[in-house]
């Protein structure tokens, strides 16, 4: 659903997409509907993947220009798991997310903005989870372009004792926000911290940002993209997951080519190295063709 690194599913269409355009008062208005499920990547032989049917993907999402500078998408996703252990709860999952992004720009500043409930069951559990997810920056006038940006993420954990669900799970997101190397997720965090974009040379690009990370709530893990807990961490002491340092370098020397230099250091706090955990770090060259 959204181009560059991504928890890696592939998917099978079941049943509906559907998009509808609206230009009334001269603005276009989109709405989209589907159905999916994951595929199952078989290792043995070729071209017999097959859909995994325990699982089942489907959601609307619609686009509403209210203006030149503000714009507003309004979504409703359902995750249907037939057995699944989360929180200390397992059975079957049904997981409903609700949430609208609102977006645009105004002069040099540009902002996006998501804010999500995720509501259903998992097993005889209710899920009671929440997340909001911001990026907002100033573009200054020079031909390099130079955006200054501050991000804030935070995500809900679970609490002891209150027999609800209250991790919240990003689904199949984007982790390239956090580094390529998906160190974390949008599931029991708060993330706070600037970002930097310019061009100084034509067709090079390079975005450097440091993020500061918090356990949302300390009775819960640390969650790796997948919703994979960290080993140890849901008994771990301390709140503060650590620093993120991360660049990267991008060149497109072509309309279809690209080149990505990436670079992450993981500075850890206390939640992660009372659980035996160490700093990290990584440095990935990507390379990509467009056709």
């Amino acid at each position: 659903m959204i181009e560059g690194a991504a928890v890696g599913r592939s998917f099978a269409f079941h049943g509906t997409y559907y998009r509808s355009h609206d230009t009334t008062y001269g603005k276009v208005s989109k709405l989209d509907a589907f159905s999916m499920k994951p595929v199952l990547i078989r290792d043995a032989g070729s071209f017999n993947d097959a859909s995994d049917h325990k699982k089942k993907f489907y959601g609307l999402y619609g686009t509403l220009p209210l203006s030149t500078e503000l714009k507003v998408d309004l979504y409703a996703f359902g995750l249907e798991t037939e057995q699944r252990t989360l929180d200390g709860f397992t059975g079957e999952d049904n997981r409903y997310t609700f949430g609208t992004r609102l977006f645009g720009g105004w002069d040099k500043f540009d902002w996006t903005w998501d804010l999500m409930k995720q509501t259903g069951h998992i097993a005889d559990a209710d899920i009671d989870a929440w997340a909001v997810s911001s990026d907002s920056g100033y573009t200054f006038a020079g031909p390099w372009k130079t955006r200054l940006g501050f991000r804030v993420d935070a995500a809900s954990g679970d609490k002891d004792g209150d027999h609800k669900a209250g991790t919240f799970d990003p689904l199949f997101p984007k982790n390239a926000f956090y580094g390529q190397a998906s160190l974390t997720t949008l599931s029991n965090i708060i993330l706070v911290g600037p970002t930097l974009r310019f061009a100084p040379f034509d067709k090079i690009r390079f975005e450097p940002a440091v993020f500061a990370a918090w356990r949302q709530n300390s009775d819960d893990g640390v969650y790796l993209p997948g919703m994979v807990t960290v080993p140890g961490t849901t008994s771990s002491n301390g709140k503060r997951l650590g620093t993120l340092y991360q660049a990267n370098a991008n060149w497109t020397p072509t309309s279809n080519i690209t080149v990505d230099l990436d670079y992450l250091f993981y500075d850890i706090g206390s939640a992660i190295k009372n659980a035996g955990g160490s700093n990290s770090q990584i440095v990935i060259l990507r390379t990509s063709f467009r056709y």
